[in-house]
């Protein structure tokens, strides 16, 4: 829903359903509407972003320029040993591991609780590189750690 802003702008919220880029312009689709740029932005299909955008008819066209993009609820960046900061992609991926290893790791007689606890030790493992001090269910030699 596109809400007006004090100085003649526009701002709508929503997931990107698709991107286009080519040379300098990248086109996002959000709610079935297109909204375009110049140069380049870090937005991919699936984000999740709130944008300021300016309307400008020419004929029957309606061209809806991108003014500014904020993501909504972004996901911490930490920084990996590379240096190189890990995207949202990373992070899901990185959250479906330690689920899954949680998992594998707590007997079927856990509950739902001790896997969540457990996951995510294994998440902070995952984005930090250290063992978390003290999480997670008794699952072996009493150090509630599942490492």
């Amino acid at each position: 829903m596109a809400t007006a802003t004090a100085n003649g702008f526009s701002r709508t919220s929503g997931f990107v359903e698709q991107v286009q880029r080519n040379d300098n312009r990248t086109a996002l689709k959000i709610d079935g509407k297109w909204f375009s740029t110049f140069g380049t932005c870090k937005v991919e299909q699936g984000d999740r972003i709130e944008l300021t955008y300016a309307v400008k008819e020419k004929g029957d066209r309606v061209y809806r320029n991108i003014k500014n993009i904020e993501p909504i609820n972004p996901v911490t960046a930490t920084t990996t040993p590379t240096g190189n900061a890990p995207t949202d992609k990373d992070s899901a991926i990185a959250r479906s591991v330690a689920l899954k290893s949680a998992v594998a790791w707590v007997h079927s007689s856990a509950s739902l609780d001790d896997v969540l606890d457990t996951a995510a030790a294994f998440l902070t493992w995952l984005q930090d590189g250290h063992t978390p001090t003290a999480a997670g269910p008794d699952v072996g030699d009493g150090d509630n750690v599942p490492f």
